[in-house]
């Protein structure tokens, strides 16, 4: 398998992870603002929605891009091995 350049690794992985938070501290406010720890407005638990939504959507896309870069770099480096055979 074809990797990434590791300041391109550590950057894919520092971004996924930063998603990750995101995606735990919003269920930690749907979850206060469910418990009644908290009140929230309507158009605030509206835009938590809307997170939650969106984060796997952006979590997907990320990982495409990941795959795209990939299926490049092995189509470059097998380009590369049929013209120096």
């Amino acid at each position: 398998m074809i990797e990434f350049p590791p300041d391109q690794a550590a950057k894919i992985e520092e971004i996924k992870h930063e998603l990750h938070k995101i995606g735990v501290n919003i269920n930690q406010i749907a979850f206060a603002a469910n418990a009644k720890k908290i009140k929230l407005a309507k158009r605030h638990m509206g835009a938590l929605d809307e997170l939650r939504a969106a984060l796997p959507q952006v979590r997907t896309y990320l990982q495409a891009v990941v795959s795209e870069q990939r299926r490049r770099g092995i189509r470059l480096f097998r380009a590369f091995v049929e013209a120096n055979q």
